[in-house]
């Protein structure tokens, strides 16, 4: 192999290692309202996965973008008021291991005190 050979192989490496990994479009972070509705709403769909099977993917999946969507639920009551009651309901009493413990713990941070 040439040297010349060389360069260019390297060059299309980049140049398609460049290509492949930028997808042209970028995610618009949630704001506000707009964070808390989709944090209420993942919550509802975690409970739908546990009740279907609490081992599958999709349960994984919701509980890790749940776990990272941040609001402060002193701002919201009504919402954080709506997860918690969810969770305690439909979610905790069938999800045991240590995703359940994650799950809880990210609820917990809900949990208005008065």
């Amino acid at each position: 192999m040439t040297r010349r050979e060389a360069c260019v192989g390297v060059a299309s490496a980049i140049l398609g290692f460049a290509l492949g990994c930028s997808s042209g479009t970028t995610a618009v972070p949630l704001q506000g309202d707009e964070r808390v509705q989709k944090k209420v709403e993942l919550m509802n769909r975690i409970a739908e996965e546990v009740a279907k099977d609490p081992k599958s993917n999709e349960t994984i999946v919701a509980i890790d973008e749940f776990s990272n969507l941040f609001f402060d639920p002193k701002a919201h009551p009504n919402e954080a008021a709506t997860i918690v009651d969810t969770y305690d309901r439909l979610v905790k009493p069938k999800f045991k291991g240590e995703t359940a413990q994650q799950l809880q713990a990210a609820v917990d941070q809900l949990r208005v005190k008065k």
